[in-house]
């Protein structure tokens, strides 16, 4: 059974609580598969006694892959952020900036031809 999620790298997840309600504990003759929860544990009836439930805490992840696109995203949109600073403050790292725009348009015209 699973108690929770917990989110890592590029995942965070919200909302959940691990608190369990409360429930009036009813001891007197139990029927065998009965379950109850028990302070923070719930607990299902054997027959002959009460027994825990195993619990664990899930974790969600990212692919690697994945978390390497992102991290690629992630350097790409900071090196255009830095780009665009300077560019509007020194008209050479603009001019720049417009030529290597330029470029990627003729070579996308470029490849569109030969493919």
């Amino acid at each position: 059974m699973i108690k929770g999620l917990m989110g890592t790298g590029s995942v965070m997840i919200s909302g959940g609580d691990i608190s369990v309600p409360y429930v009036n504990m009813h001891t007197e003759t139990p029927m065998q598969g009965m379950m109850r929860v028990w302070g923070t544990e719930i607990q299902v009836f054997a027959g002959t006694g009460w027994m825990n439930m195993p619990s664990i805490y899930a974790t969600v992840k990212l692919t690697p892959d994945a978390e390497e696109l992102i991290n690629w995203a992630r350097q790409k949109r900071d090196e255009e952020s830095i780009l665009k600073v300077l560019a509007e403050k020194h008209p050479t790292v603009a001019d720049a900036v417009d030529a290597v725009e330029q470029a990627k348009t003729k070579l996308k015209i470029i490849t569109e031809l030969v493919s």
